[in-house]
C-alpha cells in the first residue's frame, strides 16, 4: 500500500510538473516561495526598533507565503499579451498592501503582525522591443526587493523601506532601444495605493539603464508629481550602479534623494541616503557580502514622523548560500546607530532608550 501511495504521488508530481513545463513553453509559469527566520536585538527586546521588515524582536516570524501565476510577453513574432498575478501571506504584507491611500489590500490583516497583500496585479502588451504593463506591480525604483529570493541579505535598508516606495498603481512603457540601453515612462497614482482615487495624486514614473560597458550597469529612475490631499508635491530619484569587479566581486552603489514640498505645515521635507554593498562569491552556491548604509531623515518624515530627526546608520555582514535551485539560507549580523535630535523617550532603540543596537538572524527561503 505504502509504495503504491509513493508511485501515485510521484506520478502526480512528474505529471504536474510535465503539464508546468509544457505552460512555460507558451510563456505561462506559476510558482512562489516560503520565507521564514528569525532576527533577534542584544537588548533582548521584542521590538527592534526601526527595522524595517525586521521590526519584530526576538521570534520565529513567516516572512512571506507568497505563490504568482504569470504570462510573460513573447514579441519575437509581433504582438503578445501577458500579465501576472501576486499574492502573499505573512509578516511582510504590510510594508506591501496599499497603504498609501489605505484602500485595496489594506485592511486584510489578521493580526497586529500578520496580513495578506496582492502586491501585483496587471496585464501587459508588448510589440518588438517596446511593452507597456497597466495595473498594481512593484516598483523599479532602487536596489533592493520587495520578494525575498532575489535578496542578498535577509534584513532591508533604511532607504528601501523609507525612501522609496514599495508599489505603484497605474502604466509604465519599457522600450529596448539597443542591448545597452533602455528607457522606461509612465504614470501613476502616487505611491503605495490601490485601484481607486488616491486623493487626485499624479505622479511621473520613469528613468533609463544604460549597460555601455561589459562590467558596469547604471540604472537612473525617478517619481515626481503631485502628491494626495495636502501632503504637497515630490521629487525623488534612485541611482544604481552595479560593477562586477572581479569574476567573483561585485560592488553596488545605490542613492536615493527626495524632497517633498508645498506641505500644508509649510515646510518642506527632505531624505536621502547612500547605500554600498560589497558581495563575493566565495563558491559556486555561497556568497558574502557586507553592506554599509548611511541615511538622512532631515525633517523627521520618514522614519518616526515627528520624533526622530537626523542619520541613521547600519552596517551589516552576510552570508547567502543557496546549496539547491530551491533553497537559500541568508544569516547576517547587524549594527545600527542613530545620531540627530528626538523627542524624549522616543530613541530608535531599545523600547525607545538607546540610539544604537546589536541585532542579528537568519532566514530561510525555500521555492516552489
Amino acid at each position: 500500500m505504502i509504495r503504491m501511495i509513493a508511485v501515485t504521488l510521484l506520478a502526480a508530481l512528474a505529471s504536474t510538473e510535465a503539464s508546468r513545463t509544457a505552460l512555460c513553453d507558451d510563456n505561462f509559469d506559476w510558482g512562489g516561495w516560503f520565507s521564514s527566520g528569525v532576527h533577534a536585538n542584544a537588548w533582548g527586546t521584542t521590538d527592534n526598533g526601526p527595522l524595517g521588515t525586521k521590526r519584530i524582536g526576538n521570534a520565529y516570524t513567516v516572512n512571506q507565503l507568497w505563490g504568482f501565476a504569470e504570462k510573460t510577453l513573447d514579441t519575437s513574432g509581433g504582438w503578445d499579451f501577458g500579465g501576472r498575478v501576486d499574492y502573499m501571506f505573512g509578516s511582510d504584507a504590510s510594508s506591501m498592501q496599499a497603504f498609501g491611500d489605505g484602500s485595496w489590500d489594506a485592511d486584510w490583516n489578521s493580526s497586529d503582525d500578520y496580513g495578506s497583500a496582492m502586491p501585483q496585479l496587471f496585464g501587459e502588451v508588448g510589440y518588438g522591443d517596446f511593452k507597456v504593463k497597466a495595473g498594481r506591480f512593484l516598483t523599479s525604483i532602487g536596489w533592493e526587493c520587495v520578494d525575498d529570493p532575489p535578496g542578498f541579505f535577509s534584513s532591508n535598508s533604511y532607504s528601501y523601506f523609507y525612501a522609496e516606495p514599495a508599489t505603484h498603481t497605474g502604466v509604465l512603457g519599457t522600450w529596448e532601444t539597443s542591448d545597452a540601453l533602455t528607457f522606461h515612462a509612465g504614470w501613476t497614482n502616487g505611491w503605495d495605493a490601490g485601484f481607486t482615487d488616491n486623493g487626485g495624486a499624479s505622479t511621473f514614473l520613469g528613468g533609463v539603464t544604460w549597460a555601455g560597458l561589459e562590467d558596469l550597469t547604471v540604472t537612473y529612475f525617478c517619481s515626481a508629481g503631485s502628491l494626495p490631499r495636502d501632503e504637497g508635491d515630490l521629487y525623488m530619484h534612485s541611482l544604481v550602479f552595479e560593477l562586477a569587479l572581479t569574476e567573483r566581486l561585485a560592488w553596488i552603489l545605490h542613492n536615493d534623494f527626495a524632497i517633498q514640498s508645498g506641505l500644508s505645515a509649510g515646510d518642506d521635507a527632505l531624505w536621502t541616503g547612500i547605500v554600498q554593498y560589497l558581495q563575493y562569491d566565495l563558491t559556486d552556491t555561497l556568497a558574502a557580502g557586507i553592506r554599509f548604509e548611511w541615511f538622512q531623515d532631515r525633517d523627521a518624515a520618514r522614519v518616526a514622523p515627528g520624533e526622530l530627526s537626523g542619520n541613521f546608520y547600519e552596517l551589516t555582514a552576510g552570508l547567502n548560500w543557496r546549496p539547491t535551485s530551491r533553497l537559500i539560507i541568508r544569516p547576517e549580523l547587524r549594527y545600527d546607530w542613530f545620531s540627530g535630535t528626538y523627542v524624549p523617550g522616543c530613541l530608535p532603540f531599545n523600547d525607545g532608550t538607546d540610539d544604537q543596537q546589536f541585532s542579528g538572524g537568519f532566514d530561510v527561503i525555500v521555492t516552489f
